[in-house]
């Protein structure tokens, strides 16, 4: 699982010697995954390690991430949206990464569980920071453009 943000393997002499935001590099498919969970999989009990980064790797093959303009909440979102959509449409046998299975990395049964877009969990990550309770993607987006040149 240890890859660099172009999924190459990486070994531990290449990893950042200190730790922080600024010491690493953005793996776009793997920030993807974060904003995904809820909605278009769910972390099993017993999961493996990382398993972020196997979702992520698939990613890389289904959406272009650089389609889209992911400093800016609406692409983002759209991108979360179909993403999410492509994994909870997977078969639950269907091989994602390194021979595991969909439904062994928590692949969803229905999309935001079964909610319309207005509800549920991408109802929530969607909140822009004006809310009361913004959504997460808002809050990352908003620290990303704050704390990174």
């Amino acid at each position: 699982w240890l890859r660099d943000e172009n999924n190459r393997p990486l070994g531990v002499d290449r990893l950042p010697d200190r730790l922080g935001i600024t010491h690493f590099r953005d793996d776009p498919y793997r920030s993807l995954v974060y904003f995904t969970r809820d909605i278009g999989y769910e972390v099993p009990d017993g999961a493996t390690e990382f398993l972020e980064f196997s979702w992520g790797a698939w990613l890389r093959g289904e959406h272009d991430t650089k389609a889209y303009d992911l400093t800016a909440p609406g692409p983002y979102l759209d991108l979360v949206k179909g993403a999410s959509k492509s994994m909870a449409a997977l078969a639950p046998d269907a091989v994602v990464d390194d021979g595991r299975t969909a439904a062994q990395l928590g692949r969803i049964d229905a999309w935001n569980g079964g909610k319309k877009e207005t509800g549920g969990e991408f109802a929530k990550l969607g909140r822009p920071l004006s809310d009361p309770k913004p959504g997460k993607l808002a809050e990352a987006l908003d620290y990303k453009a704050r704390v990174l040149p």
